[in-house]
């Protein structure tokens, strides 16, 4: 085999692998989300009976079984208590898993006095979180 057949065999491998390692591949993400936390922060304009309210950064969450970790600007944190699973495509819907609402943060843009079916509803709280908060 000539110099030269063997410089163009070499060229053409090369070329292919190349082109081998440049093309898209179909990524594919995967259909399950475990169980775990999400953490936001709350956009401004976010209003509730009309009142403005703006988040207060958590700065650290004691995340059970992880332990205490910097939570940077996230106001609110809720726990998938379960896995969520997607049945099929990713363009099918996910079905409904349970939540918590394990911290949030805010506080309204300007004083408010809210009304009576609000004030008289209990304030959430984590059962583990010590005594019961109340308005006042």
């Amino acid at each position: 085999m000539s110099y030269r057949k063997i410089e163009h065999a070499m060229i053409l491998g090369l070329v292919g692998v190349i082109m081998a390692l440049g093309l898209p591949r179909l990524s594919q993400a995967s259909l399950m989300v475990a169980p775990g936390f999400d953490l936001f922060q709350t956009t401004s304009g976010t209003q509730f009976m009309g009142v403005q309210f703006v988040g207060v950064p958590l700065g650290t969450f004691n995340f059970p079984g992880i332990g205490v970790r910097n939570t940077g600007t996230t106001d609110t944190i809720i726990q998938r208590l379960s896995a969520a699973s997607v049945p099929g495509p990713p363009t099918q819907t996910a079905a409904p898993i349970p939540i918590e609402i394990v911290a949030l943060q805010l506080v309204s843009v300007t004083a408010f006095d809210p009304p009576r079916s609000v004030a008289a509803r209990p304030l959430l709280r984590n059962p583990t979180s010590g005594p019961r908060p109340s308005l006042r």
